[in-house]
């Protein structure tokens, strides 16, 4: 079954591919006055083709000469054919992001050697992903039609033809129908039509998922199934468990070894997650639902950080492999892992100079890098390769020593003891940390005991006098000393009492019995406990109890005067919570006014040990790579591309950067390796690039709700173990296959057995389906835990601490998306230069032109209104450094339609506004980013029929991104008729937290 999903994940990468024409690496025409209608292209130029195929199929079987016995030739081939193409008219490419000519519409089509055209075995034409609504590429200006619209034009395909005339009108009936125009006269605004003709045999192996697609061919060979796939895809054995309680965390406290950052400690579920993650063993696919302004990267970090100190006693760096769908994503990652600060004087600052931050990125060889990023490229070039040579290793081991003796005061000559001694630090941190477990265990069981054996409560007892387990030992001394004062009395009223006394007693006369309780009772009046009036009358017992009492107290001063001791020799002021209710009243002392300064336990070792340990553990894995380095310069035979020699070359790379950054497109060509396939005709060799399948030993993905199953899942394959954080909720797949084209291929993989099948709910409900399907959903529907919150119904861990949004902002999404489990943390908009949440009213309508959507009165409006206010949010924001003293950077501008994009930019162009560097677009523009001021243009007015694309199933993506991008104000410019506050749609929630207001324009 698993093999039937590799192969229906490779055909449904190479059905998208078809949808995404890439003909510049590979041999084309472009040809005039040819008329398709008559179903011939010129011969030579087909000649030409058949030629290239025929080597190319030969050359994969080792064949390479013509007139071998072995050759094989071909009959027809397969084309695709643009009878057209735009291009942007000179006076409008100002505003557009991208100049390029397009070709929106391909025909497929089987070609004989004479050019003579016939009818493809796939009928339906491709239309590129990227001309089609919803879009995801903010730099595609061009919208040919509605991905929807597309798929209700399937119903025209036919299963046969009469010939090449009848496939022809097809094609004119589908274009009218996604269009509205007819293909000889089609035109679009900012473009002009001109009639040529592009045709090419489209070729795999230059596609974006080519390497997705070889890694699949590789697994398919295997007769082993890869685990977590196995495991993604049957989840066997799956069970409910709920995440560790706050009372479990002391165990999970030494498995938390190192933290990157030191600005801020791990907020509630942050922590709730790690441990949970970190404690649980056997769990191979984990999710964390992280929800807008959460913190994820944090987290990401945090695990980073940790697997890095774990990986110095096991004395084998970490290989973490950090994914995403898009550049932008990964961009972010990488960025967030360079921008680590450190309060640790010579510590906490790389002794190897020529590198930076903890993370590489594995881009295309084509891909241009930003400055200041760590790289390493498939052709192994790196921006790093320069220090991997003798003489700077040399350099670099001076560099090295010189910190590591300056940080000890000491004078280390060789890497060796550098390692040992950096090792014993290390481990030094966890034996502390294991000694803290012990002594809080200990001192917890102690203080249950003296709870209650002196009948006393936490909350209300002069021996916990800020009402939490902070044990006061004056206290218990001052009542020791008056137990063994009281202890004294007793032995002498027992020694002095008179001697018919002692013997009526002995006889048990009632009277002298009565005599010598009350007497014991004086005497023990003042003592801090009680005791029990039946053991007055005896001197074994009395002394017995007032004894245990005093060995009580003895203990409980021993186990709270060794955790206070460690406290100090640790720099460590607060307890460990022991409740969830506890736990919640700590982190709200956190607030913006403390600036978020850790206050108890688990935060205190956040920002202290552990973030040494984690600089202790980088200066270690500098010294390993160094000593590796020496090794591998010194090896004749240096690093082979076979299955050792690449597993070696990454663990030498991850010693520097311990995580690889990386499209999902990218990965799987990093972490393969060579192998010898034999020889060609010409005494050649032939080589195969397998992958080095569960290498890795770790997988991060991020934004994970917005890969598709067939493009982020067979990269797990490479892993060992995968971590999956995303947002459902948040913005969804560019999904590039149609429900029909889906059905079709699952049902040719044996996977449903008809249409009708009613596994199709089932595996769409996991998350599984190209056509609808994320890797969220496939991690949530994989993984054992359910959080332990009845609002949250999603499977997995949730991060609920919001800090990026004022609480008026966030509070809309919390109510409309996440049923209230986010916690605001921000605080209220007192000191803001623009009002939260507000509506201007536009009084317009939108217009309709080409399938796409603008309303060019309230763009106006929004850019007048923008222009008024400019000098003031200028001034509030510039001091502030991220914004790089640019306005640009401080406002956002977000609409649902590229066509009204398009509008805003030509009108804040005319402005004078650098639209190069403002974020203006739909929700994609501002993936992963925040802006302090976000301006959202709705189009739509009263006059327009139908659901709002915004409302579109009642799904709260769109608005929930396009509002959570606004930290300060976020500010609605359309009509106000359209948003009703009756409704429970995304815009009649939106409606309830705006404030109306009518703008002079």
């Amino acid at each position: 079954m698993i093999k039937n999903w590799l192969r229906y994940w490779k055909n449904s990468l190479a059905d998208a591919e078809r949808a995404e024409i890439d003909f510049q690496r590979q041999k084309h025409f472009l040809r005039e006055h040819i008329d398709l209608s008559k179903g011939q292209l010129p011969s030579e130029d087909i000649k030409l083709l058949f030629d290239i195929e025929e080597r190319k199929l030969n050359e994969q079987r080792g064949i390479t000469k013509k007139d071998n016995p072995d050759w094989q030739s071909i009959d027809e081939i397969d084309l695709i054919i643009a009878p057209f193409v735009l291009q942007p008219l000179p006076e409008y490419q100002k505003y557009l992001r991208s100049t390029k000519p397009v070709f929106p519409f391909w025909i497929k089509a089987t070609a004989l050697p004479n050019g003579v055209l016939q009818v493809a075995e796939d009928h339906f034409p491709v239309i590129p992903r990227s001309v089609l609504a919803p879009s995801a590429d903010e730099d595609n200006e061009f919208i040919f039609s509605h991905v929807d619209t597309v798929d209700k034009a399937t119903k025209l395909d036919k299963s046969e033809f009469e010939g090449w005339s009848d496939y022809w009108d097809f094609h004119q009936n589908v274009f009218k129908e996604i269009t509205e125009q007819a293909m000889p006269t089609y035109q679009m605004e900012y473009y002009s039509r001109i009639d040529r003709t592009l045709y090419f045999v489209p070729d795999e192996k230059f596609t974006p998922s080519t390497h997705i697609i070889k890694l699949i061919e590789n697994l398919l060979i295997n007769e082993s199934e890869p685990s977590l796939i196995k495991q993604i895809i049957e989840t066997p054995g799956r069970k409910d468990q709920n995440p560790l309680a706050v009372n479990q965390y002391m165990e999970a406290n030494t498995l938390h070894l190192g933290q990157m950052g030191c600005d801020y400690p791990l907020s509630i579920t942050q922590r709730k997650a790690l441990y949970t993650f970190l404690n649980e063993k056997e769990e191979k696919v984990f999710a964390v639902n992280g929800p807008p302004g959460t913190g994820k990267t944090t987290l990401l970090q945090s695990v980073v950080a940790n697997y890095v100190v774990q990986s110095v006693k096991k004395n084998e760096p970490p290989v973490i492999l950090a994914c995403s769908t898009n550049n932008q994503a990964v961009t972010n990652i990488i960025e967030s892992f360079s921008k680590s600060n450190s309060n640790l004087p010579l510590l906490g600052q790389r002794w190897i100079s020529a590198v930076e931050g903890f993370a590489a990125f594995l881009p295309a060889n084509s891909k241009q890098i930003l400055k200041g990023i760590n790289y390493y490229k498939g052709d192994d070039s790196s921006n790093l390769s320069a220090i991997d040579d003798y003489e700077n290793v040399k350099r670099y081991e001076g560099e090295f020593l010189a910190g590591i003796n300056e940080y000890t005061k000491k004078n280390f000559v060789d890497l060796t003891t550098c390692c040992d001694y950096l090792k014993d630090e290390i481990l030094g941190i966890e034996n502390s940390l294991n000694e803290a477990k012990q002594l809080w265990k200990d001192f917890l069981q102690q203080i249950s005991l003296f709870n209650k054996e002196f009948e006393v409560a936490t909350s209300s007892s002069k021996y916990y006098p800020s009402g939490n387990l902070e044990i006061n030992i004056t206290e218990l001394k001052n009542d020791k000393e008056s137990c063994v004062d009281i202890e004294g009395q007793v032995i002498k009223y027992f020694n002095d009492e008179p001697f018919f006394r002692k013997l009526f007693c002995w006889l048990t006369f009632k009277s002298s019995l009565e005599k010598r309780t009350s007497e014991v009772r004086r005497l023990i009046r003042n003592a801090p406990c009680k005791f029990d009036d039946t053991l007055f009358s005896k001197r074994s017992k009395i002394l017995n109890a007032i004894n245990l009492k005093i060995e009580l107290l003895d203990s409980t001063i021993d186990k709270g005067t060794n955790w206070n001791e460690w406290k100090v020799k640790n720099e460590v002021k607060g307890n460990p919570p022991i409740s969830e209710k506890e736990l919640a009243i700590q982190e709200a002392a956190k607030t913006k006014e403390t600036e978020f300064a850790p206050c108890y336990f688990y935060d205190e070792l956040d920002v202290s040990l552990r973030h040494k340990a984690f600089w202790l553990s980088i200066h270690f894995w500098e010294a390993k790579w160094l000593q590796a380095s020496q090794d591998y310069l010194n090896d004749n035979r240096k690093e082979n591309k076979g299955t050792e020699g690449r597993m070696n070359l990454w663990r030498r790379r991850a010693m520097l950067t311990p995580c690889f950054v990386s499209t999902f497109f990218m990965a799987p060509r990093f972490f393969s390796y060579s192998k010898h396939a034999g020889k060609t005709d010409a005494d050649g060799n032939l080589w195969e690039s397998p992958p080095l399948e569960e290498f890795v030993d770790l997988l991060m993905v991020d934004e994970s709700g917005q890969v598709t199953p067939e493009v982020g899942l067979p990269s797990f394959a490479l892993c060992k173990k995968a971590l999956v954080v995303g947002d459902v909720k948040q913005i969804e797949p560019v999904w590039n296959i149609i429900p029909k084209v889906d059905i079709g291929n699952l049902i040719k993989h044996e996977i449903l057995k008809d249409a009708n099948d009613p596994k199709f709910s089932h595996f769409k409900s996991k998350g599984l389906l190209a056509s609808s399907g994320d890797v969220m959903t496939v991690a949530q529907n994989a993984t054992n835990f359910i959080y332990d919150d009845p609002r949250v119904s999603e499977r997995g861990m949730m991060l609920q601490e919001h800090r990026r949004c004022f609480n008026e902002i966030i509070k809309y999404c919390n109510e409309m998306a996440y049923a209230g489990v986010l916690k605001p943390l921000r605080g209220n908009s007192k000191k803001a230069v623009l009002p939260p949440m507000i509506h201007f009213h536009v009084e317009s309508n939108s217009i309709t032109k080409n399938r796409d959507r603008t309303n060019e009165k309230e763009a106006m409006v929004l850019l007048e209104w923008l222009m008024q206010f400019k000098e003031q949010i200028f001034n509030h924001y510039k001091h502030i450094k991220d914004y790089n003293n640019q306005f640009e950077n401080m406002v956002g501008i977000i609409t649902p339609f590229s066509g009204q994009k398009r509008t805003l930019i030509r009108l804040a162009n005319s402005k004078g506004l650098n639209t190069k560097l403002m974020k203006i677009g739909t929700v994609h523009a501002l993936q992963g980013a925040e802006r302090p001021v976000i301006l959202f243009s709705s189009v739509y007015g009263p006059g327009d029929t139908g659901t709002m694309f915004f409302d579109r199933d009642n799904k709260p993506n769109m608005l929930n991104v396009a509002v959570s991008r606004a930290k300060d104000s976020f500010i609605v410019f359309g009509n106000k008729n359209i948003f009703d506050s009756q409704t429970l749609k995304p815009s009649g929630i939106l409606a309830r937290h705006l404030k109306f207001h009518n703008f002079e324009f």
